[in-house]
């Protein structure tokens, strides 16, 4: 049953001491939904302090620096920088490469930047251009 929280958050990972439980939302595309589980397994491998409970949609998240620490490898777990430059070189546009890896064009898009990707391209550019 879609209801009126269903857009308003994505994903949590929740532990009772024992073991920890991912929570994600069905009614996401599949490429947001794989962003958001390698999202909250990150936070799992990092070995995050986990929530024992979630109170509300917006009384998630573990903070900044944390929530950056996985997003990063969430990034590398889905769409890791050497299979990424590759594809670049090859002419690959955002689209393909989120088809390809099963990730949203938004995230596919927040990975070519975040990754260096573009700037590695604009540098390969730039040094046959000088040629």
């Amino acid at each position: 049953i879609r209801d009126d929280l269903s857009d308003r958050w994505s994903g949590a990972v929740v532990s009772d001491g024992r073991r920890a439980v991912i929570l994600e939302n069905e009614f996401h595309p599949l490429g947001r939904r794989n962003s958001t589980v390698a999202h909250e397994v990150a936070h799992i491998v990092l070995e995050h302090p986990l929530a024992t409970r979630i109170l509300d949609e917006r009384s998630c998240g573990a903070g900044r620096v944390l929530e950056s620490e996985a997003d990063e490898l969430s990034g590398e777990l889905l769409l890791p920088r050497d299979a990424l430059v590759p594809a670049a070189i090859q002419g690959a546009s955002i689209a393909q490469i989120a088809e390809h890896f099963s990730v949203s064009e938004q995230f596919a898009t927040w990975r070519y930047n975040m990754s260096g990707v573009r700037n590695i391209l604009k540098a390969r550019k730039q040094s046959r251009n000088a040629r």
